[in-house]
């Protein structure tokens, strides 16, 4: 890889869901990234100690490369736990329709249940498809007011969220 591109970072992360740094050895490059994912864990140092432990071995820079899915409490304790120990990180995700767990929510449609009921639905023969399935102009609807409901002037922020993230308000 370094003989076609000596400059770019390296992220590398470990086994079982980026989580399991067993696997690595010294680094084979000074440019490279080691990253990890957790989600719905304690905030205490236990839960990233081995990554604080393998960055001071090898002296390499570590990200949490995915978090998020929890509360603004829970969020704002594991941004900092993260940022305490020289950590870059990365929550996501970003919109989520009609939940606070992200940056800013997507209104629902008022057509989406159908959708949800569809997919809900057993589809075991297709029959079971054609009774559940709702009609062509329904289905087209429910996307593209999704769609259109996906425009960021159209989402509503998540103050709490934001403001866990030690970002600015938005207003």
């Amino acid at each position: 890889m370094r003989e076609v591109d000596p400059n770019h970072i390296v992220f590398l992360g470990g086994a079982q869901w980026n989580n399991n740094f067993s696997i690595f050895g010294p680094p084979f490059d000074a440019k490279t990234v080691y990253t990890f994912h957790k989600y719905w864990c304690d905030t205490t140092q236990a839960m990233v100690q081995e990554y604080a432990d393998f960055s001071k071995k090898y002296n390499v820079p570590i990200w949490m490369g995915e978090s998020g899915e929890n509360s603004d409490e829970w969020i704002g304790g594991w941004r900092r736990l993260n940022e305490k120990n020289n950590f870059g990180w990365c929550f996501w995700p970003y919109k989520k329709m009609d939940a606070k767990s992200n940056v800013v929510f997507v209104k629902r449609t008022a057509e989406w249940d159908s959708i949800i009921t569809f997919a809900n639905n057993p589809r075991t023969t297709y029959e079971d498809i054609r009774k559940a399935r709702p009609s062509t102009a329904v289905i087209k609807k429910a996307f593209a007011d999704y769609l259109e409901n996906c425009k960021f002037k159209n989402c509503a922020p998540n103050e709490g969220y934001i403001r866990a993230l030690g970002l600015k308000d938005v207003r």
